[in-house]
This record gives C-alpha cells, sequence and structure tokens, in this order.
C-alpha cells in the first residue's frame, strides 16, 4: 500500500490495542528541513507522550520483513515494557537553575534550517549555527535530550549569551572529546566485528590462540585501506558519538593538534556526529576533498544527519576555522 494509507493502517491497528488512550500522528521538523510523521500514544497513565517514527516500519513492510499487526504489536510491547519509565518532573525543566548544568551545544547547517532557527535560540558560527540543548539525564527517562526553544528561553528568561556561556563550560565536560587516527578508528570496528579473534589490551592488540593470523589480518586491511585512501585523516567526536562535530568548537582542540601536526588542518564534516581532521601537505586540493564530502553526503550519510556540504579550514595563526584556505 502507499505511505499515506500506510500510516493510517497502523494508527487504526495501534488504536484498537490501546483502547482508552489517544493515539495521533503529527510531523515533527528535524534536522536540516527533514519532516517526519512520528506516532504517539497520549495516556493518562504517564505524563510522557513516547513517540515513534513511521519510516524505518514502512521500509520494513515494504520490504515484507514486517505487516501491519506485527508493526502495531511491537509499538505495543516497546510502550508496555517502558511504561514505568515514562514519568517524568516536568517541574525540573521550569526552572533554569535546575537544568542550566546539563545545558550543551551542538552545530547544524545554517542554511537547511532556516525554518528551525526561526523558533530555537542559536549563535552563528562560520556558516553552521550552534544550538542549544539539555541532556535530560534523569533516573526515569535515562538519555533523552530536549532541544531548547525560544519559549524556554522566554520562560527561564535567560538569553542566548546566558546559553551560550553555560553551554561553552558544560559541553566540553559533559560530552568529552575523542581524537583517533582513521587506522586506529578501523582496527576498532574490525576487533569489533571478530570478538573472539582479537582483544584490546592498554597499548595493543593482543592475538588470541583462536586465530594466530588475525593481527596479520588486521594490519593488511588497514593497509589496503591507506593505499585505496593515502590521506592521513583523524577523527573528532565526543564519548557518546552524538553531535560529535560540535567538538571542532571546544576550546584549544584545534589549535593543540595542529601543533602536533606542524601544520594547518582542514576540517572534513563527515556529519553533524563527528568530523574528520586532515593536516595540510603539499598537493593536497580542497576541491577534491570538498567533492568528496558531497559524494559521501548524497551518497552514505542521511539527510537528517549532514552537517556540510564543503570542508573548512583551521588557520593555527589566526586560531579561526575558516570557510576556505582561500578565505584567509
Amino acid at each position: 500500500m502507499e505511505y499515506s494509507e500506510f500510516r493510517e493502517s497502523v494508527k487504526n491497528s495501534v488504536s484498537m490495542l490501546f483502547e482508552g488512550d489517544e493515539v495521533i500522528i503529527r510531523k515533527v521538523l528535524k534536522n536540516n528541513g527533514v519532516v517526519k510523521d512520528s506516532l504517539s500514544i497520549i495516556s493518562e497513565r504517564s505524563n510522557v507522550s513516547p513517540t515513534v517514527y513511521l519510516d524505518s516500519y514502512y521500509e520494513a513492510y515494504k520490504r515484507e520483513e514486517m505487516d501491519i499487526q506485527e508493526i502495531a504489536s511491537e509499538i505495543y510491547d516497546m510502550y508496555q515494557e517502558n511504561l514505568r519509565f515514562m514519568n517524568f518532573n516536568v517541574d525540573l525543566f521550569k526552572n533554569f537553575e535546575t537544568v542550566k548544568e546539563k545545558v550543551v551545544y551542538k552545530l547544524i547547517n545554517a542554511k537547511t534550517n532556516e525554518e528551525l532557527l526561526k523558533d530555537v535560540p542559536h549563535v552563528d558560527v562560520i556558516d553552521l549555527a550552534m544550538v542549544f540543548y539539555c541532556l535530560m539525564d534523569d533516573e526515569i527517562i535515562g538519555g533523552a535530550t530536549a532541544l531548547i526553544h525560544n519559549v524556554h528561553m522566554e520562560m527561564w528568561n535567560v538569553t542566548v549569551d546566558d546559553l551560550f556561556n553555560v553551554a561553552r563550560k558544560n559541553t566540553p565536560n559533559l560530552l568529552k572529546c575523542e581524537l583517533k587516527s582513521m587506522d586506529d578508528v578501523i582496527r576498532e570496528i574490525v576487533i569489533e566485528h571478530t570478538p573472539d579473534m582479537v582483544r584490546e589490551s592498554s597499548d595493543s592488540y593482543i592475538l588470541d590462540a583462536v586465530n594466530k593470523d588475525t593481527e596479520e589480518l588486521v594490519e593488511k586491511m588497514v593497509a589496503d585501506i591507506r593505499r585505496r585512501n593515502p590521506i592521513e585523516m583523524y577523527v573528532l567526536t565526543n564519548e557518546i558519538k552524538l553531535n560529535g562535530a560540535a567538538c571542532m568548537m571546544y576550546e584549544d582542540v584545534l589549535d593543540a593538534f595542529s601543533r602536533k601536526m606542524g601544520n594547518n588542518i582542514y576540517i572534513i564534516p563527515s556529519s553533524i556526529h563527528e568530523v574528520l581532521l586532515v593536516p595540510e601537505f603539499e598537493g593536497i586540493c580542497e576541491e577534491e576533498l570538498t567533492n568528496m564530502v558531497r559524494e559521501v553526503n548524497k551518497c552514505e550519510v542521511d539527510d537528517v544527519d549532514v552537517l556540510s556540504d564543503h570542508v573548512y579550514y583551521y588557520d593555527h595563526m589566526r586560531k579561526s576555522i575558516l570557510l576556505s584556505k582561500a578565505a584567509g
């Protein structure tokens, strides 16, 4: 069936399971102007309304992996399993003093989020926007996040500067940055997918007796990938790998890295969750890097996770992030 019919069928089937509760479908504006249909259950049993996005279920339906009743049953089961966690003290969010230590920032694209930025406080950064959100690590609802809107700022009687000042301090402390070479990241991915063959020690990868060729295989894979892409890259994100591109704004992170490398740095916006750092070297082509970013964004990155379609340039003499080397 077409998506519109699928959406109504899911809603009707879920409503039959949630007798006495209200099931609604609403459109949610996500990052980069992406609009998604979400299904919510409004119940007197909880003051938190869970949101279920329907796009992934529709893909499963089209692949004939799930039918309508299976989808409705899964949504119902998830709700019941988490019902005891769905009561949150909303009064905590009404007072800035109770949330200010959890206010952090992330980076999004300014142009593709023009509509969203009308409704949220933000700071312009290059051609990006720094927006603010709360880490709601409540013992009931767990590690949820809540984007801060203009209405919150008015309710708290605070300014954008107030949000920026607390977020500038909180974000590096609560979401510590992580910087690794691409080679190390590849090694970790290989090891993660071969847990019975290799184990990791504090400073090296130790070979288990199960397969004595594993270490050699890992290094061969790293070498093969490096031959196909000889550019030396480093991955910058935060420890939880969520909204980690913001780490490029942490004080001294880029400066310390550029001094260690002895050169200026190209910043490749892999997604809103991470950036790749490439030390400048003779012969590097900014246009080629930009073309690579655009191709990856088009083919591999979810629309909602795209940060930018071009690379940035960190000038260590100016201690500034520029739109391009030419901009300097």
